[in-house]
């Protein structure tokens, strides 16, 4: 996963579902503008990683092609939600690698 993904995860680690989802979308929509901070392609990867968060959090399932240890990134912040009562708890289940 690229830093500044990170960056963005722990950004919204401790935020409620809708906030989480709502500032994937707008960082997500942000990255089709040209940069001059980023390149095309860090921005193609940084919509790409955003992507796998907003399909695991709309579908509670794990998005096709992430790679196990970029998977695992997420389980600290689906656990918050768990906690929270905002995503099922068989979610968690995912991470069971």
């Amino acid at each position: 996963m690229t830093h500044e993904f990170e960056t963005l995860l722990n950004s919204v680690k401790y935020l409620g579902k809708e906030d989480i989802l709502q500032t994937a979308y707008k960082k997500h929509k942000s990255l089709d503008t040209s940069s001059y901070i980023m390149s095309l392609k860090d921005r193609r990867d940084l919509q790409q990683e955003i992507s796998y968060l907003l399909y695991l959090l709309e579908t509670g399932q794990r998005p096709a092609g992430i790679l196990d240890g970029d998977f695992l990134k997420f389980e600290s912040l689906v656990k918050s939600l768990v906690e929270k009562g905002e995503i099922d708890k068989e979610v968690m289940e995912l991470f069971k690698i």
